[in-house]
């Protein structure tokens, strides 16, 4: 019975962190993430939505950024970090 409870638990937290974003769909926001300060400013593919590199963290193992999208009526917050070398997720 707690397998039934937590399985479905798991999922909807997962799918809650997961990011709807990659390199291939959205390179723009990509290369800010890679390349610009806090601060830049774009747009995703569709340009309905834009976004701003809110702030950046780093500690000795990861960086992480703060991203702000914005949209009519909707807004939210995404962190991405990635640890040296690798892929931002």
């Amino acid at each position: 019975m707690r397998s039934f409870v937590l399985i479905p638990l798991c999922l909807l937290v997962l799918g809650c962190t997961a990011s709807n974003y990659s390199r291939v769909t959205e390179p723009s926001l990509y290369t800010a993430l890679d390349r610009l300060e806090d601060g830049a400013t774009g747009f995703l593919s569709g340009n309905r939505v834009a976004y701003e590199i809110k702030s950046t963290y780093k500690s000795s193992s990861k960086l992480c950024r703060v991203v702000s999208f914005s949209e009519v009526n909707r807004f939210s917050t995404e962190t991405f970090c990635k640890v040296k070398g690798g892929e931002w997720t």
